[in-house]
């Protein structure tokens, strides 16, 4: 479940039927979503691999399964989508998209060019000769780096045979070029990988960080995902761009690893997200229904501005009841068995100082109750053991808690 904010988006499901479709729907898992996405300026529709389906209005999906809006994105929008989950997308028969998907520039990059061809002569087929790429990356020295070298004229030759050293772009251009040198109808294409969970309100934040550049492969009438950042990198794969940072950013790594100011963080993002989703869908009918339920048949400006300040006042009150009941402190077993017990001694002799020690206290009690003595130092001495001799476990406990509520003194 998603939700994709501001260039940033929130990822939530879904059950109702969206409004647009596509006509070919390849097989794999279907997956409903929402996105609330912020406005950038461009009519890019952002969704998760291969949209099958789709609630945003004037939206459609290009050759290249891109979901494009009739206009750039100039406002908060909320849309639902429905995508499947492929490692292979269909391919379209149009000659002149694979001619274009085979194209290289005359005269640029000769070196990787004339490498390719030759590797292509020594594999068996074109797979084989994809894998033996992803192999160079993954077996020479080449180096995953957010700050690159400069490159000249022909990029990809100085970065295959002299600097090997980029990011996702770098790598995804090479293998892009080292395809099309074979003849493999090949396409750089960019999108996101990687996200936050939020668990306040159950939703995934997608950050413009996330950013990523993979390339997909035209074999056998499908297009075929390869990532050559994977081979070279995988930790960027698997932790995402800002732990690929290394000590970039070491104050907002700091910031972030503070469990608090990250709970906070993530509490006002989900207070945003319901905002916003409030907002974008609180048209006039559900203005009217609201107050109406009010009392309040004909609502004005300021009616309207009261409502959504109790609305935020109301949601941030339960988000910070949530916060209390969700992390408040938890006392283990032990510690309950010991007030309890000192609970007990209380009721018949004194109660424990604040700064009084077991050992103090059992010796305190012992001499207002002699009789009581021996069976309280016994308890005392268990807890003690139990407690600070680092040999405590479940039964242990079990045993000394069973022993407390059986000790009831006159």
């Amino acid at each position: 479940m998603t939700h994709f904010t501001g260039r940033t988006w929130r990822m939530t499901e879904f059950a109702a039927q969206p409004a647009q479709s596509w006509r070919e729907a390849p097989d794999g898992q279907l997956i409903d979503y929402e996105l609330t996405l912020e406005p950038f300026g461009r009519n890019w529709l952002f969704a998760l691999e291969m949209p099958v389906h789709w609630s945003a209005q004037n939206a459609s999906l290009t050759h290249a399964f891109q979901l494009v809006a009739a206009t750039p994105i100039d406002q908060r929008l909320s849309y639902r989508g429905r995508s499947v989950v492929t490692d292979e997308l269909p391919a379209t028969g149009d000659e002149n998209i694979i001619t274009f998907m085979t194209t290289l520039p005359e005269g640029s990059n000769p070196r990787a060019i004339e490498f390719a061809q030759s590797l292509r002569s020594e594999s068996a087929d074109d797979r084989d000769y994809l894998q033996r790429i992803l192999q160079m990356f993954t077996e020479q020295e080449f180096f995953y780096t957010l700050t690159p070298p400069s490159l000249g004229e022909h990029t990809v030759d100085e970065f295959l045979f002299e600097t090997r050293r980029g990011f996702c772009g770098h790598y995804a251009s090479a293998f892009t070029l080292l395809a099309r040198a074979a003849g493999i109808p090949a396409r750089i294409v960019t999108g996101y990988q990687g996200a936050e969970f939020n668990p306040i309100g159950s939703y995934w934040i997608v950050r413009q960080s996330d950013a990523h550049a993979w390339t997909e492969v035209r074999l056998d009438g499908r297009w075929v995902r390869f990532d050559p950042t994977a081979a070279v990198a995988p930790w960027r794969i698997e932790s995402g761009y800002e732990q690929s940072q290394e000590a970039a950013a070491g104050g907002v790594a700091a910031l972030r690893s503070s469990s608090l100011a990250n709970r906070l963080a993530l509490s006002w993002d989900a207070v945003n997200a319901g905002w916003n989703r409030w907002v974008l869908s609180f048209g006039p009918e559900a203005q009217t229904t609201m107050m109406s339920l009010a009392g309040i048949d004909n609502p004005s400006t300021e009616h309207l501005v009261v409502a959504m300040a109790v609305a935020v006042t109301g949601l941030l009150i339960i988000v910070g009841l949530w916060q209390r009941r969700q992390y408040r402190p938890r006392r283990d077993a032990l510690q309950s068995a010991y007030i309890n017990l000192c609970a007990r001694l209380a009721a018949i002799t004194r109660a424990r100082s604040p700064s009084e020690g077991p050992r103090e206290y059992a010796d305190a009690v012992g001499q207002l109750r002699p009789d009581l003595a021996t069976d309280t130092g016994q308890l005392i001495d268990t807890y003690i053991e139990l407690r600070y001799d680092g040999r405590a476990d479940t039964g242990e406990v079990e045993r000394f808690s069973a022993a407390v509520r059986r000790f009831r003194p006159a």
